[in-house]
């Protein structure tokens, strides 16, 4: 049987004719819809909402009907759609997973669909957004009356060029191929999705969604949605452009023939819009839940961001899944060469998206002196300056470099030399215990002796040692440390760990301790730290 699970809110009930008619025509035999309501609302309203719901669905011969009363997020969403699919659906059956603007287009019938996909082993079928807009980039108002296909007729491209979100999907799987909220991807990397992607047309463009966007902004809804960026972006890009899309910022996407995208067309696709940022900050992190202190160190990385006109991306999990498996497979347990290669991958990802410059940010690296951090890749690449921990037993240490902050311009010659290198030096290694640092701050000094780096002293690498000594108010390692560093910092990375120089361990008993000193740098913009430094060496930070 091939389901449809979709959850709408009530501004979308007057789409549901035309939503229900498309994907009837597709050969769609059982809608499992939800209607979501914020439990604020007050409680008639939502009688009267929900009434209005299985009314609409009854007349278009739809006899199931679900709610979801909880203020909407994509965790939330995912969690309820898997109960209706535990309930109702079986691991033989398909799904089609799609939001209520979202339309689909599949070159045959999914029943056909289906018969192919068993016969090659697919499990699963991505799909590309292509976003709809008026064919004079307005913002107009839904008219029931009117196909959505003559009132939004543009085909282009928002969400990649002017959101900067993921235009790629999962459209349609096997009942029991579970996936990661949003539906941009299957939680099992081994599941096998098609080749090729289908069209996702993307009729999200009309004059509701201005209010969709401040609701986004909402600072309770902000703390549970990383992705609120996106919205930053397409509000202040509207705002900029008097509530409409200019039509040279969203060219027109030509459709293939075929009916269905090759493999990397959403790279393809996705070209900044004119005026908008050239660079791009990324962070990312492994599997939730995302501790406190992480929250904090993200939250003032995305301030940073903004008094900087960056654009800004964050992956909320499977940053070491991003490495294939033979790289993993080879460094066996150490994760810390796998993130360092991973992250690589990803900022090559935004450079074939059409960004001219990439910054890679850890999520433990925390902002305290917005005004005082800069990120210039005057020289094309840039990475981070790291002194020794106090106390280290290394005879002879001193500075390196280090990959926490790396920075670079499309094409680099170092930077794609640098990947090459970390690739190289994890496929040739033989025997004995694997450095974790083989592929971060020990293969970028070694490069730096070669070619020279362009090193930032702004922010920090402060041991557990020292962020103890910072949270109980006691500095006198955090006077030594400075001290040793030379500069003053801005920002400082708070993850590191005496098991590998990275911390991939999630909540932890040391978390609290991370998370006070946070707070006490935050206090004191850096403060607690700098002050040991020289008067005439506090303001020389480059």
């Amino acid at each position: 049987m091939i389901n449809l699970i979709c959850t709408l809110e009530p501004t979308k009930i007057d789409w549901l004719p035309q939503f229900v008619a498309h994907y009837r025509s597709l050969g769609v035999d059982r809608f499992l819809l939800s209607l979501q309501q914020e439990p604020a609302v007050a409680a008639e309203t939502r009688s009267a909402q929900r009434t209005r719901f299985e009314n609409t669905l009854r007349g278009l011969g739809v006899t199931q009907a679900f709610e979801l009363l909880e203020s909407y997020d994509s965790a939330s969403v995912s969690r309820h759609h898997q109960r209706i699919a535990n309930q109702f659906v079986t691991k033989d059956d398909w799904i089609v997973w799609c939001d209520s603007d979202e339309f689909q287009v599949y070159p045959l019938p999914l029943s056909q669909v289906v018969d192919s996909c068993l016969a090659q082993g697919i499990e699963a079928i991505t799909g590309i957004l292509v976003d709809r807009i008026a064919a004079d980039g307005s913002l107009p108002e839904f008219d029931p009356s009117r196909p959505v296909w003559e009132v939004f007729s543009r085909p282009c491209n928002v969400t990649g060029s002017i959101a900067r979100g993921t235009m790629e999907k999962v459209a349609f799987a096997r009942g029991g191929i579970r996936l990661r909220p949003g539906n941009h991807a299957p939680e099992d990397p081994k599941t096998k999705c098609a080749a090729q992607a289908i069209p996702i047309h993307h009729f999200k463009w009309h004059a509701g969604v201005i209010a969709q966007l401040r609701f986004r902004l909402d600072p309770a809804w902000k703390r549970k949605c990383f992705w609120w960026i996106e919205a930053q972006y397409l509000l202040d890009y509207l705002e900029r452009n008097d509530m409409r899309f200019k039509l040279d910022d969203v060219p027109v996407i030509a459709l293939p023939a075929s009916g269905v995208f090759d493999a990397g067309a959403a790279k393809s696709l996705t070209k900044p819009a004119a005026g908008m940022a050239d660079t791009i900050v990324l962070q990312a992190w492994h599997e939730p839940p995302i501790p406190e202190w992480i929250e904090r160190c993200l939250a003032s990385v995305r301030h940073w961001c903004s008094t900087q006109q960056f654009a800004y991306k964050f992956v909320p999990r499977g940053l070491l899944a991003r490495s294939p498996e033979w790289f993993r497979h080879r460094c066996g347990s150490r994760q810390a060469p796998v993130a360092d290669h991973a992250r690589l991958l990803l900022m090559q990802d935004l450079f074939d998206q059409g960004y001219g410059k990439v910054i890679w940010i850890d999520s433990a690296v925390l902002v305290f002196d917005a005004p005082r951090l800069r990120i210039d890749i005057a020289h094309g690449m840039l990475a981070l300056y790291q002194v020794t921990p106090i106390r280290s037993h290394v005879d002879g240490a001193g500075a390196a470099v280090c990959g926490s902050i790396l920075a670079a311009e499309k094409n680099h010659p170092v930077f794609n030399f640098y990947r090459h290198a970390a690739e190289e030096s994890v496929r040739n290694f033989r025997g004995g215990e694997m450095a974790p640092d083989i592929t971060g701050s020990a293969l970028l000094t070694q490069i730096a002796g070669i070619v020279p780096i362009e090193c930032m002293t702004t922010v920090g690498q402060l041991a557990p040692a020292i962020l103890a000594d910072i949270a109980r108010g006691e500095d006198r390692l955090a006077h030594e440390y400075i001290l040793r560093h030379g500069f003053p910092i801005a920002a400082a990375h708070l993850g590191l760990s005496s098991r590998e120089g990275i911390d991939l361990s999630g909540e932890d008993e040391f978390d609290p301790i991370r998370l006070a000193a946070a707070e006490r740098l935050l206090a004191t913009h850096g403060d607690c730290i700098n002050r040991w430094l020289p008067r005439q060496d506090r303001s020389g930070a480059s």
